[in-house]
């Protein structure tokens, strides 16, 4: 049910993938619920649903109850950090979601969702505002990956905040 929900945010939010149904909003509300009543062991179902709660602003006290818990189930996967520190990040409480993706980043380059999480923190940092971290958090999104549009989007973002671009 999580994975589905999941599938059904992405029909949303990407704009060249198929094109959303009229109803993929709505499943994908109905299912996360669903999927949190039915896997309060499951960390990776707890971690979709709790991310797609909180990323289509239905529900964002159960999404990130779904989001800490899923973390103390399992602290050790990138997965459950990525997803975890995403909706934290959404949510507005930068500093925790920056500490859980950093988790993923240790992992290293290999690790199949690292470029997600170097784009999330850069993303935080932007967001949360501060000088010196956004522009660092920019130039380490791109220099491991220069073919990343995101990384680059973000690094202009951040360099034009603190004035280095006219």
């Amino acid at each position: 049910m999580s994975l589905r929900a999941d599938q059904n945010l992405k029909a949303i939010r990407y704009p060249t993938w198929a094109p959303a149904g009229a109803d993929d909003f709505g499943d994908a509300v109905s299912l996360s619920p669903r999927a949190l009543s039915h896997a309060s062991t499951a960390a990776l179902a707890m971690a979709v649903a709790g991310f797609c709660l909180v990323t289509l602003k239905v529900d964002y006290l159960e999404g990130l109850n779904a989001a800490r818990h899923v973390v103390s189930l399992n602290p050790r996967s990138s997965f459950v950090s990525v997803m975890a520190g995403s909706a934290m990040v959404w949510i507005g409480d930068y500093d925790a979601g920056i500490v859980l993706l950093n988790k993923c980043i240790d992992y290293g380059p290999k690790e199949p969702r690292y470029f997600i999480a170097l784009n999330l923190v850069a993303t935080a940092e932007l967001l949360r505002g501060r000088s010196e971290a956004r522009g660092e958090a920019g130039q380490r999104t791109v220099t491991p990956n220069p073919g990343s549009e995101c990384g680059y989007w973000l690094l202009v973002a951040a360099q034009s905040q603190v004035g280095h671009m006219t």
